[in-house]
C-alpha cells in the first residue's frame, strides 16, 4: 500500500505454525516437509492440521508472521525500514499463471513494483513472471529473519550458500 507519495509498504506473510504447536504432542521424527519430484508432499505435521489450521489457506482468516517492508520510491534498490509482527490475514490463492494475467489491482501493482525493485538490483530483466516476484520477496524475508535472529544471538545457526558464477 502507499503510505504517502514517497513511501510504499509491502507485507510478506508466512503461516504462523509456531502459534499452534504444543511441543508435548508433536512427533519430531520428521523435521521438515518433503517435496518429491512427482509432486507428492510429505508434511512435517499431520495433513489435517497442516491444511486446515496452520497453512494460510484460501479465503479463511489465518495466523501469519508478517514482514512489513517500507521503500522510498526514490530509492527502490534498498529497504527503508522493516519490522515483523504477528497478524491475521485472509489469503486469496492464485496460481502463478492467474497472477501473471492480472492487469490491474493490488497484485498487478505489486508485480510492477517488484519489476522496478528487481531491475534496480539485478539489471537485465526484460519481463517479470510472478514466480520471480515470489522468489524475490521470499528470499528477502529469509534474509531479514536471519539477520534479526543473529542480532539477538550471534550463535544462531545460519546456512551459508556459495554464489555460482555462470
Amino acid at each position: 500500500k502507499n503510505i504517502d507519495e514517497n513511501t510504499i509498504e509491502i507485507g510478506i506473510h508466512i503461516a504462523d505454525v509456531a502459534f499452534w504447536i504444543n511441543k508435548e504432542n508433536i512427533d519430531f521424527t520428521i523435521f521438515s516437509s518433503i517435496y518429491l519430484d512427482d509432486g507428492e508432499q510429505i508434511n512435517m505435521l499431520d495433513n489435517n492440521f497442516t491444511y486446515n489450521k496452520a497453512s494460510l489457506g484460501n479465503g479463511d482468516k489465518r495466523r501469519a508472521i508478517s514482514l512489513i517492508l517500507r521503500y522510498n520510491t526514490a530509492s527502490l534498490d534498498k529497504v527503508q525500514s522493516f519490522y515483523f509482527k504477528r497478524s491475521i490475514i485472509k489469503n486469496r490463492a492464485l496460481s502463478y499463471s492467474q497472477a501473471d494475467e492480472i492487469k490491474e489491482g493490488s497484485v498487478f501493482n505489486l508485480k510492477q513494483f517488484a519489476y522496478s525493485v528487481i531491475n534496480k538490483t539485478n539489471s537485465g530483466e526484460k519481463s517479470l513472471k510472478y514466480t520471480k516476484v515470489v522468489e524475490h520477496f521470499m528470499l528477502l524475508y529469509n534474509v531479514y529473519v536471519a539477520e534479526t535472529l543473529y542480532s539477538y544471538d550471534n550463535h544462531t545457526i545460519l546456512r551459508n550458500h556459495k554464489v555460482n558464477a555462470f
